[in-house]
């Protein structure tokens, strides 16, 4: 392939990720693509090239003045190859989009890349996630960053950033008055790391996309974050899951959350905000008109937080994603749910595993769920709905001709709720995934849910391991 290439003067873009190259692949390509005088866009991300392979492509990287965007993410180049690669970029004063992600550098591979970067000030775009960046990379980081005032895309998740590390980033960011994009997230910053940050977040009035998920910055970091984020009203993005913020620091983020009518996309799950939580992030739903996805799993929300939720969800229309799995709802906040449900008619995806909600609750559910014709990911296992529950639910689901991802494993169904189930079938053409293992389901339920399977030629997906179905001989249905 490399001497074909060397046919290529004129080639401006190549894309040759997931070939699996490896170094010996890369010294092969390193005459042709000498050659790509006008090359501006260049991908050879997933390649399994390592140090080697970066130093026989350094020359080739060395000669390519016009290439805007470089992706070599997924590559194991090490910080000895980042070494290589930055000596070699220097010449690319062009470049906007650069991807380094995946490639197992540390610290000294970053302050070779930093000295690098700096000549580029025309980058916008700048991935550095899944590295093993400490506190000397961010100080590093910090410097660098300083001098890209072009940039709108910053992801440095995944990394060893840290409390301390977080301190110098701050430092950098401030004078980022043009992000968008920002991704911290993984780094275990802490409620001090993310202090130091919020206190020069004040500054980037531009910022849309905020990810500081699994950072263990508690009820403390929620609280300075409420400072930093006041005069950010633009959100369209925010996560701040796996954070153990609980209610007190939830409570205080709702001050600066309620102004954020542009939020599309919000993840408070793994926070154990509990049913007070709950309440205070009610009062500041109604105003945020634009949102579309929202997770709180993994909260303990209980009842008491679900009929608090119930009141904002009616008029949440444009929903199309809830989430609020392992939160212990049980049939009384099942039931308060499902009158807030009735009104999202275009939700698509609903997840209510890991609750304690029995057959009242489900059928509470399943009478406005006739509403939801957008329904395609349904996600009730890990209840307690049984064979009255899922009854109730065939009659609901009679409407769902789109739903295609079914799961109600672990929900102590028997033969007549297998047999309930079958019956609804026949009207849900899209069905692909259905789970029902680790129910009561015997031979009779069984050959009743294989005349219902008669009507699912899209099946990918069946699972009804562990039941008591014990002979095979319904299998002769299918």
């Amino acid at each position: 392939m490399g001497k074909r290439m060397k046919l290529m003067h004129e080639l401006t873009y190549l894309d040759l990720s997931h070939n699996n190259i490896g170094d010996s692949g890369a010294n092969s390509l390193r005459g042709g693509m000498m050659l790509m005088r006008k090359l501006a866009h260049l991908n050879l991300s997933h390649n399994n090239i390592t140090e080697r392979g970066t130093e026989s492509l350094s020359e080739v990287f060395s000669s390519k003045h016009g290439v805007t965007q470089l992706d070599f993410s997924h590559n194991n180049i090490g910080d000895s190859g980042a070494k290589t690669l930055s000596e070699a970029m220097r010449s690319m004063h062009k470049l906007t989009h650069f991807n380094l992600s995946y490639s197992d550098i540390g610290d000294s591979g970053i302050k070779s890349l930093s000295e690098s970067l700096g000549s580029k000030h025309e980058l916008t775009h700048l991935d550095l996630s899944h590295n093993n960046i400490g506190k000397s990379g961010a100080e590093c980081l910090s410097e660098l960053l300083e001098s890209m005032h072009e940039l709108t895309h910053l992801d440095l998740s995944h990394n060893n950033i840290e409390e301390r590390g977080a301190e110098s980033l701050s430092e950098g960011i401030r004078s980022m008055h043009g992000l968008t994009h920002c991704h911290l997230s993984h780094n275990n910053i802490g409620d001090r790391g993310v202090t130091s940050l919020s206190f020069k977040m004040r500054l980037m009035d531009a910022l849309e996309h905020l990810d500081l998920s699994n950072n263990n910055i508690g009820e403390r970091g929620a609280m300075t974050l409420n400072f930093g984020m006041m005069s950010m009203h633009g959100f369209t993005y925010l996560d701040l899951s796996h954070n153990n913020i609980g209610h007190r620091g939830l409570k205080r983020l709702s001050g600066v959350m309620k102004s954020m009518h542009r939020l599309a996309h919000l993840d408070l799950s793994c926070n154990d905000i509990g049913a007070g939580g709950t309440r205070s992030l009610s009062k500041i739903l109604r105003s945020m008109y634009e949102l579309v996805h929202i997770n709180l799993s993994n909260n303990n929300i209980g009842n008491s937080g679900a009929v608090s939720l119930s009141k904002v969800m009616r008029s949440m229309n444009g929903l199309t994603h809830l989430d609020i799995s392992h939160n212990s709802i049980g049939d009384r906040g099942a039931k308060s749910l499902s009158v807030g449900m009735g009104s999202m008619c275009g939700l698509g995806y609903l997840d209510l595993s890991h609750n304690k909600i029995g057959d009242i609750g489900v059928k509470s559910f399943s009478e406005e769920m006739l509403s939801m014709y957008e329904l395609t990911h349904l996600d009730l296992s890990y209840n307690n709905i049984g064979d009255l529950g899922a009854q109730s639910l065939s009659e609901g689901m009679r409407t769902l001709c789109g739903l295609a991802f079914l799961d109600l494993c672990h929900n102590n169904i028997g033969d007549n709720g297998a047999k309930s189930l079958s019956e609804a079938m026949w009207s849900m053409y899209e069905l692909t995934h259905l789970g029902l293992s680790h129910n009561n389901i015997g031979h009779i339920g069984a050959q009743s849910l294989s005349e219902g399977f008669w009507s699912m030629y899209g099946f990918t997906h069946i699972d009804l391991s562990h039941n008591n179905i014990e002979t095979a001989e319904w299998s002769r249905e299918f």
